[in-house]
């Protein structure tokens, strides 16, 4: 159903009380929205219902096509916490359904009458309207469904309170390719309640459903949103980054639950929420919710899980067990499977090997009494025969080794042989005998499914950490290390978190833990060890002679997996080395492993290093690091320069550890590693005062200037362009002070691009000048100086010189063979061309840059290149090739995180929907433009003024002006003059209140210098025609609009030159313009997008031109 199918032309006014549709009579108003309004309706037989009817004169085509969605998704439900649908249709051309009519409110309306009048019960009734969202969701998701718009307003309740979702416009099938929430660029639905990843439009699953509900419940507990904002851009901003506060801050009568239930749904990583909407209500059903921690990084085998309870519900037995070292969290895994066991109704029992009879504690459990035999066992089992019963029973290798195999007999005859419901779970570290012939099945005739847990990954530590009520970038940070040092092992993992604890690392605060120290010391510092830790391995160290304990020390020191030739590299003269590594494997204080077919040594235990370096005295720790540094020296080529550096900065020699630095630094920049450039450089820098007094002048001159060249090519890499200018001005005086041209033209190159990035042209040129006179061509360096001294040039108007600079670079990089480097070279000269209006070879040389970028060139470039080439699309009236490149533009954008693209990918995306007559998803692109200028950390200027032009072209003047940007954030610039831009958009504002003021101000912007960018002539024409006709001066409104049609006499800008068109006859009719008119449509109609024909020909403006009478 589209719109013309709903009677978009029946001219019919919409239905009212008293009015017949379908066989519902209309009884009176409910209410109205901006799409539809509600009745309420009687059937002939006198059943009430609320009848639901679109205006399809006030909707785009998306919008029938929801209210159909609607329909169709409610028609398949039936369940109590969902609206019931009964019928739909379409009358004399308006689309209706009906559903059930609920007597009450909804939950916008309960909430607000909440914060008017508080009552007692509030907590208790928010726990009712909970369970029943988490019912009616459980049911959507089982259905294969996702809801999308889950939202107070979007809740009805009963008069007893009970909730039932309704509004399904924007369901969507889970695991379907993405609907795309953006239509045409717009939002739909209700920020304040949309999961991040609706936002960025990432395929969504039930987790943002989880994620909305989150929403709900905070603010049922807290009147307040998680997310405040003022605007819609805010919102979507704030939505990405920002962590809502804690429940319990805001409302401290809240029950702990909900916070807990909230932190957890409202997370930005959709991984870290509930499963689904059963897990929730498992939550609030335990009592214990709060004590058990969350299980994490066991998801595969929770599905096993759930398919074993299932298939013992069925009436299958089966011996399952969970297997793993100390540590690995059997306990806590076989607990959480307990628990889920237990929420299914099963009967069970448990045990453990350490607490006496297993067969003891499992009868005890199923209700005997007195001593109890495996007979005893059996016996109360039969009491229920049929009743699927859990045996859980943790540390079985610890267990007798007669109750192993009685458990074993009691299994093979009521589970083989008699086919009873019994699921026996063990948890076992190691199984021998009786307990391995279990698990084998050679003693039960069932074979055992052993489940090896292997250690959790980074990302499951990571939550792990952040179970702990760890937050902010502690969590990420410590979680990272904590699986470094412990390869990933939970018990490990979690004492040393109490250790942290305990010697006030993180110090508590309400159900938080906010750390006490630096962020770095997390990440590098020495943690303090566990207690218990600290005792066993300090009782080891101390009953070792001297030369194994040296060995320890050594390793401690090196702090890594080490081979053994390098240990005894740093014992040169003791001969024993390999015989005393073999007995300290054996003694497991050492570990012995295969890393890429080299075996390697490492400290067993993980606190075993920060132990035995905390012992060691001054002198003997830098006797030792010199050992290494020596032993690391002699490896040559297998050494890490860094290593050898910290080795010899430890060992106190400043004066070879400087050069080393440098060197490390030097190979991470070849790699391009410059955030450990940055690292090395700053290591280095503190020594350098003491290093630089025991080398020649001229020794410590040269290492001054690699160390600030290369802290300052890092931060340009990194974009940080002003904080490179201080240490490349540095590494500039150095190199001219040692006189050597190669040197001084790369810190001089590189400062100038530094500068260029800055837009600091007048200091830039003569630094990049400078240095290419003094480099060959074919230089490393030499084709990105080219490239910024040519854009210079291109500024500054000397297009000449520009166009010699680009075609030296398209030179080079073709000979290089570099695709990023020609494709760089290929925009450059596009840029040249359209300034010398020769805009359809600007095009062509767009299109070959977009060729060789796709599809693994450097995605900034082609971010760059698409950019660019939108624009000349839109310029030409090409607007189904601007409508596919902006669209890759975003998902490129999107794909690599450039939001300093997406404010003028969306302006675009604006300018295009406005030029094919589609208002609505041009209205909705430009609030997501300056949802993006917002967020933005850069300069967004360009793009708020093309936002403010197509909103005044949309007559949208108050949304315009505050689309503007500051005068002060408008740069001076030849090239497309972004001030003359900014004088004629003010124009237009006052055109209609301040006439003379406009004048004024369209004469001033006209007067000006034109710019060079030809588009941007016409454009500023363009605005000062609409300004002066608005303000009454119809004849020079037609010279404004004439003088920019002279400024495109050149091919490829048919769609510029239609505006102009437009404007010019709307200021002075005639037959001419109208014909030049329509030869331009007759051009531009072939090259739109197929679905905007139509549109576009029914454009206001479009459809206004008639001949003169």
């Amino acid at each position: 159903m589209n719109r013309d199918e709903a009677g978009w032309a029946s001219g019919l006014g919409p239905p009212g009380p008293g009015d017949v549709v379908g066989h519902y009579t209309i009884e009176r108003l409910l209410g109205s929205g901006g799409m539809a309004s509600v009745f309420e309706a009687n059937d002939p037989q006198g059943e009430t219902v609320a009848l639901k009817i679109l205006d399809p004169s006030r909707v785009l085509d998306e919008d029938v096509k929801r209210f159909a969605r609607e329909y169709e998704a409610l028609s398949r439900m039936d369940h109590d916490n969902i609206v019931e649908v009964f019928e739909a249709g379409v009358h004399e051309g308006y689309p209706w359904i009906t559903m059930e009519l609920i007597d009450g409110t909804d939950l916008e309306s309960e909430i607000a009458s909440w914060q008017a009048s508080d009552p007692p019960d509030r907590f208790v009734r928010i726990e009712r309207i909970l369970r029943g969202l988490c019912q009616g969701l459980a049911y959507i998701h089982e259905h294969g469904l996702v809801h999308r718009d889950l939202k107070p307003s979007n809740v009805l309740l009963t008069r007893d309170q009970q909730p039932k979702i309704s509004d399904f416009g924007l369901v969507k099938g889970e695991n379907t390719a993405s609907t795309q929430l953006t239509m045409a660029g717009r939002l739909v639905g209700t920020v304040a309640f949309m999961a991040p990843e609706l936002i960025t439009d990432e395929d969504v699953d039930l987790r943002a459903d989880l994620y909305a509900l989150g929403a709900v419940l905070y603010m049922m507990c807290t009147f307040r949103r998680p997310i405040e904002a003022e605007s819609v851009a805010g919102y979507l901003a704030r939505h990405l980054t920002e962590v809502p506060r804690a429940i319990s801050e805001l409302e401290p009568a809240a029950p702990r639950i909900f916070e807990q239930i909230c932190q957890r749904l409202l997370q930005k990583d959709r991984t870290l929420r509930y499963p689904n909407a059963q897990a929730i209500l498992q939550t609030l059903d335990r009592t214990d919710a709060p004590k058990i921690p969350p299980l994490r990084g066991r998801d595969e085998l929770l599905q096993r899980w759930a398919r074993w309870l299932l298939q013992l519900q069925e009436g299958a037995g089966s011996t399952q067990a969970l297997q793993g070292a100390p540590g690995s969290g059997r306990s806590h895994l076989l607990e959480v499977l307990i628990d889920q066991a237990r929420s299914h109704g099963l009967r069970i029992a448990t045990a453990c090997g350490h607490q006496g009879s297993l067969l003891q504690q499992l009868a005890e459990d199923l209700g005997a009494t007195g001593a109890c035999s495996g007979d005893t066992l059996e016996a109360s089992l039969r009491s229920h025969p049929t009743e699927p019963t859990l045996f859980a029973v943790d540390d079985a290798d610890a267990a007798p080794v007669d109750e192993i195999r009685e458990l074993a007999r009691l299994v093979r005859r009521w589970v083989t042989l008699e086919a009873r419901p019994l699921l026996l779970l063990l948890t076992v570290h190691e199984a021998e005998g009786e307990l391995a012939a279990l698990l084998s099945g050679s003693s039960t005739g069932l074979p055992c499914a052993v489940v090896a847990l292997e250690p959790l990954d980074p990302k499951s530590t990571i939550a792990m950490v952040r179970d702990r009520g760890i937050c902010g970038p502690v969590a990420p940070a410590l979680g990272r290390r904590l699986h470094a040092m412990y390869r990933g092992i939970p018990g490990a993992m979690l004492q040393q978190l109490e250790a942290l604890i305990e010697a006030g690392w993180l110090s508590p605060r309400g159900d938080q833990l906010r750390p006490t120290r630096p962020l770095d010391q997390f990440r590098r510092g020495d943690l303090p060890v566990p207690e218990a830790a600290r005792v066993r391995i300090e009782a080891l160290i101390e009953a070792l002679d001297p030369r194994p304990r040296e060995i320890i020390q050594l390793m401690s020191l090196l702090d890594r997996p080490a081979s053994a030739a390098l240990i005894e590299g740093c014992r040169p003269d003791d001969p024993a080395t390999p015989r005393l590594l073999d007995e300290l494997v054996r003694q497991r204080l050492l570990s012995r492993a295969t890393v890429e077919h080299q075996e390697v040594l490492s400290l067993h235990d993980p606190c075993a290093a920060r132990i035995v370096r905390s012992g060691l005295q001054p002198e003997q720790r830098q006797r030792l690091h010199g050992a290494l540094a020596s032993a690391l020296i002699a490896r040559r080529r297998r050494a890490n320069a860094l290593e050898i550096a910290r080795h010899l900065q430890e060992a106190g020699d400043l004066a070879a550890a400087w050069p080393t630095y440098i060197q490390a630094a030097r190979r991470a920049a070849r790699d391009g590693r410059f955030s450990e450039v940055l690292e090395i450089c700053s290591a280095a820098a503190e020594i350098a005062p003491g290093a630089a007094a025991g080398l020649p002048e001229d020794e410590a001159l040269e290492h001054r200037r690699w160390l600030n060249l290369l802290q300052g090519e890092a931060l340009v890499a990194r974009r940080a362009w002003l904080e490179a200018l201080e240490p490349l001005s540095r590494a500039v005086e150095a190199a001219r002070t040692t006189g050597d041209p190669r040197g001084i033209a790369r810190c001089v190159g590189l400062q100038g691009r530094a500068l260029y990035r800055l837009s600091r042209f007048d200091e830039a040129a003569p630094l990049l000048q400078e240095a290419l006179r003094l480099t060959e061509p074919g230089a490393p360096d030499r084709g990105s100086t080219v490239r910024a001294l040519a854009d210079i040039e291109l500024r500054r108007g000397n297009l000449e010189l520009a166009e010699t600079l680009w075609n030296e670079a398209l030179s080079a990089s073709l000979g290089t063979g570099s695709r990023d480097a020609e494709a760089r070279a290929r925009r450059g000269l596009a840029h040249s061309r359209a300034l010398r209006g020769r805009l359809v070879e600007a095009s062509e040389l767009l299109s070959q840059a977009d060729d060789l970028l796709n599809p693994d060139g450097d995605y900034r470039v082609r971010a760059a290149v698409l950019t660019r080439a939108a624009e000349l699309d839109i310029t030409a009236g090409r607007l189904g090739s601007a409508l596919y490149r902006t669209e890759l533009l975003i998902e490129l954008a999107r794909r690599h995180g450039l939001g300093d693209r997406m404010p003028l990918a969306y302006a675009a995306m604006a300018q295009i929907l406005r030029a094919l007559g589609e208002e609505e998803g041009a209205i909705s692109a430009t609030e997501q433009a300056l949802v993006f200028a917002e967020a933005s950390e850069g300069p967004t200027w360009s793009a708020r003024l093309q936002v403010a032009r197509v909103l005044m072209e949309l007559e949208r003047p108050s949304e315009a002006w505050s689309a503007l940007p500051p005068p002060d954030e408008v740069p001076p610039g030849r090239v497309d003059d972004p001030e003359g831009q900014l004088l004629v958009l003010h124009a237009r504002f006052a055109a209609s209140t301040e006439p003379s003021r406009a004048e004024q101000l369209c004469r001033t912007a006209l007067a000006r210098r034109p710019p060079l960018l030809i588009p941007a002539t016409a454009t500023i024409a363009l605005d000062a025609s609409r300004a002066l006709f608005t303000a009454g001066q119809a004849t020079e409104a037609a010279q404004a609009a004439a003088r920019g049609l002279r400024a495109l006499r050149g091919p490829g800008s048919d769609g510029l030159r239609l505006e102009l068109l437009l404007a010019q006859h709307q200021a002075a009719p005639g037959d001419e313009t109208r014909r030049t008119i329509q030869g331009i449509l007759e051009r531009m109609t072939p090259l739109l997008p197929p679905q905007a024909t139509q549109r576009f020909a029914h454009r206001a403006d479009l459809r206004r031109l008639k001949p003169d009478p």
